[in-house]
């Protein structure tokens, strides 16, 4: 086996182990299309947010397709922990 091959290999047990043991979320912002993805009237309803509103924080849900900067892992049967925090936020 060659080295790419294995570190592509080894790459992908810590995937499987981070998606078998954590729920992943995207940290980023109101004005994210990753955000409004598959929501009604998503393109309309975010350039008036970026038109009109603030920038402000998000998590929305993470897709192993796409590249993004910022994760929240949040270990399985802590799910909690987030259901506090957006309480505490409003």
């Amino acid at each position: 086996m060659n080295r790419s091959r294995s570190n592509g290999l080894a790459a992908l047990q810590k995937l499987q182990f981070l998606f078998e043991n954590y729920q992943i979320h995207v940290l980023g912002s109101n004005y994210d299309r990753g955000y409004w993805l598959g929501r009604p009237c998503a393109f309309v309803r975010r350039k008036f947010t970026r038109l009109f509103r603030s920038r402000t924080a998000v998590l929305y849900p993470f897709n192993p397709t796409r590249l993004y900067k910022n994760l929240l892992l949040v270990p399985k049967g802590k799910e909690r922990l987030l259901q506090q925090l957006a309480m505490n936020a409003k």
